[in-house]
């Protein structure tokens, strides 16, 4: 029973975690109380990474197929500077968190701000991968794609501005002008780092 206990612990904590963070998408504050915010779990909730390293892939793997056509670049090349897209734009939000809490009066709530973003990072991965079948379709269903990336992208961006405004616990005049950063500063940063990453885009088929 103490086997079984230890290796189901660290199920319980993720779906704990991953409970939690869903509620606050859903704009409720008690999804905070579900979560481990202390000092020692901002660090533990990177696990949110591991978890993820499945989804990322399958995203990976879609990319490649756009990418590679109109790329110089071998497909291990492409796929280890999609890794490293994608570990910048984890981060990123935390690094402008960081540079912003003290003018903000937010460091009280870097703890909420990083574990739910870890934690939430994972809910956008999986709405970011349930559109993965739809581009590994033939070219035929550009238009398609296109329209279930874009559905994934609102749904998301509504979804992250709840779960910021309750990790912030702040007034909207606070919450609306830190979550219109993180979009913009965030969407400019990856789109800027995939340029210089050399992963462009083949266009919609044509034939």
């Amino acid at each position: 029973k103490l086997v079984l206990g230890g290796l189901m612990e660290p199920y319980a904590y993720v779906l704990r975690n991953l409970y939690g963070v869903w509620q606050t998408m859903q704009g409720r504050r008690q999804g905070l109380e579900a979560m481990d915010v202390s000092g020692t779990d901002v660090w533990r909730s990177f696990q949110a990474v591991l978890v993820s390293i499945p989804m990322l892939w399958a995203t990976w793997i879609s990319a490649l197929r756009d990418i590679a056509p109109n790329s110089t670049l071998t497909p291990a090349s492409i796929m280890l500077r999609l890794a490293f897209a994608d570990a910048v734009a984890w981060l990123l939000p935390i690094a402008l968190f960081a540079l912003i809490a003290r003018p903000a009066k937010l460091t009280q709530r870097a703890a909420h701000f990083i574990v739910t973003n870890n934690w939430g990072s994972v809910i956008f991965i999986v709405i970011t991968t349930l559109t993965v079948p739809f581009d590994l379709l033939s070219s035929d269903y550009d238009g398609l794609a296109a329209t279930a990336s874009a559905l994934a992208l609102l749904v998301s961006l509504v979804f992250y501005f709840r779960m910021l405004h309750v990790a912030l616990d702040a007034p909207y005049e606070v919450s609306i002008p830190v979550y219109a950063l993180m979009i913009f500063a965030s969407l400019f940063g990856i789109y800027a780092l995939y340029g210089a990453l050399g992963l462009t885009y083949a266009g919609p088929s044509t034939g």
